[in-house]
């Protein structure tokens, strides 16, 4: 296995004619050829080497495009890819025609000398937590060898993508926790950031009040060298924050709330770690959250009113009964959602991020990414009613912070004493994405330590 801790450190392989980004190319294309279903939906073999060929020619050259040069990346089938099919992963989109053109953010990697080695898989439609998905298959979760568990969703592929070392970093989506959530299931660093930071145009949508893009890397740095690449700012290296500056909220009114005991376990021996490094730690109700819980149960979901709106044309059609019973499932409890029920929970959320920025002024907010260790997937299979309270469950944490547009991200914590990943999260305020990145530089650092 050609193993790599970082971009960076590919990019320092690549100055030093250590490893050329064709010999790593050709690599992952031939790692590509035998993992397993659901992690890769389509392999741009022709036109990746195409481009690692170029790539090594500029290195050696010494005229290379930067950091990215090279780096191998993949990118979950929402985005535009110029002549591939954008299916959702879903058959219902799987005729569509092929992408005329590349998603801006795809056509600004290309633009930087990145590699494009393919599509990722998702769960269909990006709707669900879970990752399965019947339709295209679902990656297995790698750090349980004896038993099939699950890998996370909707960014299940893009996630295993990173972890089966095909990428860099790969670029996933983010509505109630699917880049976070495959992060937390596969020991991996996930970003999702505030509202429409990243260009999303020819980016299929679930919810567009929600929807966030983002990346699925190795650790906090790769991810913000990935953020500084797509917002067009210099490469720059994470500083060495003190923590003891830094004050954490821990929502104690949500974040116990049926935890699993070795979930729970690491969390608090984090909680303590980071005390003894200087943070401050407060456990404390954040009413907000229970706000948030209650519009949702009074109101419905952004998510099922926006989806059910789009798919229209094809839930109308015969190829809509292509779509897993289960995503209609929830797409159709839209069906009694008033329009009032949609404009209170606009109403709502814009007066919760105000509050919010009032109330929680210089806080970061920590707490498990997802409660649960990742769930086996053959009983979710078996049980309708099984897999829709997992998913719940699998989501609740997450996606109450892209209802209040907070930046997330989530960090592995260490592996439990069966060898099950966990995730970290830490989440800031609207708009405060800057400010979050070298809290979670340190928190990662701490964690490193505890391993």
């Amino acid at each position: 296995m050609l193993y790599y801790s970082s971009i960076r450190e590919l990019n320092w392989r690549f100055q030093q004619g250590i490893l050329t980004p064709i010999e790593l190319t050709e690599t992952i294309l031939q790692k590509a050829n035998q993992v397993e279903v659901g992690i890769l939906l389509d392999t741009f073999e022709a036109q990746a080497l195409e481009e690692a060929k170029a790539s090594t020619k500029r290195w050696q050259k010494q005229v290379a495009l930067g950091l990215f040069d090279g780096i191998p990346c993949v990118w979950k089938d929402l985005f535009d890819v110029k002549g591939s099919v954008t299916t959702a992963g879903s058959k219902a989109y799987q005729n569509r025609p092929e992408a005329f053109v590349d998603a801006p953010i795809v056509a600004a990697y290309k633009k930087c000398g990145g590699i494009n080695i393919g599509k990722a898989g998702l769960s269909e439609l990006a709707y669900s937590g879970l990752g399965i998905n019947p339709a295209f298959g679902t990656p297995i979760n790698p750090f349980d060898q004896q038993q099939q568990r699950i890998p996370g969703g909707s960014s299940s592929g893009s996630a295993a993508a990173v972890s089966a070392e095909l990428c860099a970093f790969s670029m996933g989506s983010d509505t109630s926790g699917s880049i976070r959530i495959p992060s937390a299931f596969h020991h991996l660093v996930g970003y999702k950031p505030s509202q429409h930071r990243f260009n999303q145009n020819q980016v299929f949508p679930l919810s567009t009040t929600l929807d966030e893009i983002g990346p699925i890397a190795k650790s906090v740095q790769d991810c913000f060298d990935v953020t500084n690449l797509f917002l067009n700012r210099a490469p720059a290296l994470l500083d060495n924050f003190d923590l003891s500056n830094q004050t954490f909220i821990v929502p104690s009114n949500v974040v116990f709330e049926d935890i699993d005991a070795s979930v729970l376990q690491r969390f608090q021996d984090v909680c303590l770690s980071l005390q003894d490094h200087g943070a401050k730690i407060i456990f404390k109700a954040v009413p907000e959250l229970e706000t948030i819980i209650e519009a949702i149960r009074n109101h419905g979901t952004f998510a099922a009113a926006e989806s059910f709106y789009y798919h229209q044309p094809v839930l109308a059609s015969e190829t809509g009964l292509l779509i897993d019973q289960r995503v209609l499932d929830r797409m159709y409890r839209a069906k009694t959602m008033l329009a009032s029920d949609y404009v209170a929970l606009l109403d709502i959320r814009k007066n919760i991020i105000a509050q919010m920025a009032k109330t929680y002024q210089n806080s970061i907010f920590l707490m498990p990414t997802v409660v649960i260790n990742p769930p086996l997937l053959a009983p979710l299979l078996d049980s309708d009613e099984l897999f829709h309270q997992t998913n719940v469950l699998v989501l609740r944490n997450t996606s109450l912070f892209n209802f209040t547009d907070s930046p997330s991200i989530s960090i592995p914590m260490p592996l439990d004493v069966e060898g099950l990943p966990a995730g970290l999260m830490l989440s800031a305020l609207s708009g405060e994405d800057d400010g979050l990145f070298p809290v979670a530089h340190a928190v990662e650092r701490v964690l490193a330590k505890m391993q």
